[in-house]
């Protein structure tokens, strides 16, 4: 068994033992209302491409051919059941054998067979993630590492269940979804059921809906102002005894807020980025931090807001320095690879991939303060 199958199995029993009466919670949630920033019935979701499955099994039950990418939207079938999950989710670890079982009651089933497909697609999940997780599944899974497809459906908690048609142009009509664990393999297919048998035009003229965008979820930064702006400082003030000066907040389309000041007598410019991430898991805190880095992108400090791990502890002095450490003076303006074996903060992986992924977000920050003339621009 992979170490990564050994942490996912380490976190499914201790999120299980933790949490106790979860199940019954995550059941109410799956089958009830799905908030208005996810696709729900009459929504249209654009068409999206996603990686070619390097499984074999699962080109040939996708009837796909070489290509890097495809259009989950193209595929031949009738009803497209899609999966957004977490390999590192406790529910949809806890879900997992319930959707193996409807895949394997799909395909005995004469009139299904053929004509439902089902995928599932990783949120924050990388290829290596993928082919460590492809034995939970029979149907193909697929990585969705910069977290794409989970933005362009609005972010949703996981796991999250989409029943869709094929409806042109490479687009999906959801006639259902449903947001939580769903622990019964019966009701699952029941469902998928229904919404095969669901009537598209029937549900246009009952919804009135025109289309779907994918809108960020509202967070709310878990700290006063007072306490923010402290924070904020602190991720600024370097060295001990510099000055903080001309500290001024810059709203940034997209990308949250940055704060621009000057430190020092060499009126150095430096910038604090005010992050707020929605975590793809149902049983885990969203991500709040400040990071900071200089005018020329160079990472300064790392100073967490609301960050939890395991059991929804805060995250303690050397689980910040691992990160810090990770960080501390390289250039933020190009990638810096995630490994979970090696970078996540023990017990709190998804929330250590969200913060890697948001600085590696740094580059755009940086070139749009440039624009702005908040960075001086290059020869």
């Amino acid at each position: 068994m992979s170490i990564i199958n050994r942490r996912i199995q380490l976190v499914f029993y201790l999120c299980f033992l933790i949490i106790p009466g979860l199940s019954l919670l995550n059941q109410g949630k799956a089958l009830g209302e799905v908030p208005e920033n996810l696709p729900g019935p009459g929504d249209v979701i654009p068409a999206f491409s996603v990686p070619v499955p390097k499984n074999p099994d699962y080109r040939s039950y996708l009837k796909l051919d070489g290509e890097k990418t495809f259009v989950p939207g193209e595929i031949k079938a009738k009803l497209i059941l899609i999966e957004v999950f977490n390999v590192y989710c406790a529910s949809c670890n806890i879900m997992a054998p319930y959707m193996d079982k409807l895949y394997a009651k799909v395909e005995k089933d004469p009139e299904l067979k053929d004509t439902v497909k089902m995928i599932g697609i990783g949120a924050g999940n990388d290829v290596y993630d993928i082919a460590n997780y492809e034995d939970t599944y029979r149907f193909p899974i697929i990585p969705d590492d910069d977290y794409a497809f989970h933005n362009l459906v609005g972010q949703p908690a996981t796991p999250f269940l989409m029943f869709t048609k094929p409806y042109g142009q490479g687009r999906l009509f959801v006639v259902d979804s449903h947001l939580g664990r769903i622990e019964d393999s019966d009701i699952l297919f029941s469902l998928v059921r229904k919404a095969f048998d669901a009537d598209i035009e029937k549900i246009k003229a009952d919804t009135k809906k025109d289309g779907f965008i994918g809108k960020e979820p509202e967070l709310v930064i878990p700290v006063s102002d007072k306490e923010l702006m402290e924070k904020v400082r602190q991720s600024l003030s370097v060295k001990e005894g510099e000055e903080l000066k001309d500290l001024v907040r810059i709203p940034l389309a997209n990308l949250g807020t940055v704060y621009a000041g000057t430190i020092g007598k060499s009126d150095k410019h430096v910038f604090a980025r005010v992050v707020s991430r929605k975590i793809p898991c149902g049983d885990c805190h969203d991500v709040f931090y400040v990071y900071s880095f200089d005018d020329q992108g160079k990472f300064l400090q790392f100073v967490p807001l609301s960050i939890s791990k395991l059991g929804n502890e805060q995250w303690d002095k050397e689980d910040i320095a691992k990160i810090q450490n990770h960080f501390s003076g390289k250039s933020l303006l190009k990638e810096i690879p995630f490994n979970p074996e090696v970078d996540a903060v023990s017990s709190a992986t998804i929330s250590s991939r969200l913060i890697y992924d948001s600085l590696d977000q740094t580059a755009q920050v940086y070139y749009r303060l440039m624009e702005l003339g908040y960075i001086p621009k290059k020869d």
